[in-house]
């Protein structure tokens, strides 16, 4: 039987471009802790279009299959739900949900192993809403969030001076505060909370 990591490698990391390396550690730090509840927020929008967007919901539904976890993928825009509805293979007990990703967050019930923010485009020019919006829905789903649990966001590039930008520069500058350290950094950043 093809294990997940091995499936990654060969259907999803050759399309990745500068995701690439940041996906795979996260998939091996999901893989090795057995995360069974992913929420993302912000689905994919354009059917193949992998170095723009990612892709990331068709990857997160690949994996729940491979490991009879769920998915809740959500995003503001019908027009993206009903798109990953059709096209990423949500597994059982998988849903993608049309609604406010803040307010969806904090209705959330149960833990979330991996949270996934990727809900709001950012302006690299104006990096303050997208990266307070995810402030806020990292806020929502904070009580969600055990020992293990991974806080992943997208657009994050990290500068010369090694601080986080873009999407997650104020949940960077909120786990430095806490002091915890991401795990992985390149165009996105993770961490494992504590």
């Amino acid at each position: 039987m093809v294990d997940f990591l091995d499936y990654f490698d060969v259907e999803f990391m050759p399309k990745l471009g500068m995701r690439a390396p940041t996906f795979r550690a996260v998939f091996r730090e999901m893989t090795a802790r057995h995360h069974k509840v992913l929420v993302e927020t912000g689905c994919a929008r354009k059917q193949d279009n992998w170095e723009g967007d990612g892709q990331s919901t068709l990857m997160w539904a690949a994996y729940a299959r491979f490991n009879q976890a769920s998915l809740k993928t959500i995003d503001i825009d019908q027009e993206a739900v009903d798109l990953v509805s059709a096209t990423a293979n949500l597994p059982e007990g998988s849903h993608a949900i049309c609604n406010d990703s803040v307010k969806e967050l904090a209705k959330h019930r149960g833990t979330i192993d991996l949270l996934y923010l990727d809900s709001y485009d950012v302006d690299m020019n104006n990096q303050h809403p997208a990266a307070l919006h995810c402030m806020f829905e990292l806020l929502s789903a904070r009580k969600h969030l055990i020992s293990g649990s991974i806080v992943f966001v997208d657009d994050s590039p990290v500068g010369p001076d090694f601080e986080v930008q873009g999407k997650g520069r104020y949940v960077a500058e909120y786990f430095k505060q806490m002091g915890i350290q991401p795990f992985t950094f390149a165009y996105q950043v993770a961490w494992l909370m504590p």
